[in-house]
């Protein structure tokens, strides 16, 4: 059950990415209701697949920092949604049999800005673009009965601040703390009882 469960957000992005590109694919029972949820996303925010979806399952390098990404949907929003502006947004999906759609984390903002603020792209014939300006970045949480679109603060700070934790742990897996060894090994002792 647990491993059925590790596997639907893998098989949701699938049958998105599928739909998105208008590629057949097999039906998945279990994915169905969540894919059921991003179309009528697409549907809400008055998204055509075949004009308005940029790239979906793109990947993004950033050399200097010395990361890369994937990013799951760049799509253009053409009409204010909900209070948001027009343009090319960078979305990521998030699947969950359990959680609220409204759920997200801090980590969220950080990725959303790793990925926005890459400097390449690679094509799917392996060439490399520069990734293109977003007016927003969001989470799309899919349920089985609803969606969440959830705008996050994926800005510059939110970049510098993904930066520096990506250098942090490159600076962490290098170090070799096995020859560190104590200097006074702590030792048992034993106190007599006065007599």
């Amino acid at each position: 059950m647990w491993e059925s469960r590790a596997g639907i957000g893998t098989r949701v992005h699938v049958q998105a990415e599928a739909h998105a590109l208008g590629k057949p694919i097999e039906h998945d029972e279990d994915a169905a209701p969540f894919i059921d949820q991003y179309r009528q996303f697409l549907a809400d925010a008055g998204i055509d697949i075949e004009t308005d979806v940029e790239a979906v399952e793109v990947t993004v390098i950033d050399r200097e920092t010395r990361y890369a990404g994937t990013a799951d949907l760049w799509v253009h929003i053409r009409q204010p949604f909900h209070g948001q502006p027009a343009g090319l947004w960078l979305v990521d999906l998030k699947t969950s049999l359990t959680k609220p759609p409204s759920s997200v984390y801090r980590d969220h903002v950080l990725q959303l800005a790793g990925l926005r603020y890459a400097p390449v792209a690679l094509a799917p014939d392996d060439s490399e673009h520069p990734v293109p300006e977003f007016v927003g970045a969001a989470i799309l949480n899919l349920r089985a009965d609803r969606y969440g679109f959830v705008p996050l603060p994926a800005d510059e700070a939110a970049h510098a601040a993904f930066r520096s934790l990506v250098d942090a742990s490159y600076y962490l897996h290098g170090l070799d703390l096995k020859p560190h060894k104590p200097v006074n090994p702590w030792k048992k002792t034993t106190r007599r009882k006065a007599a």
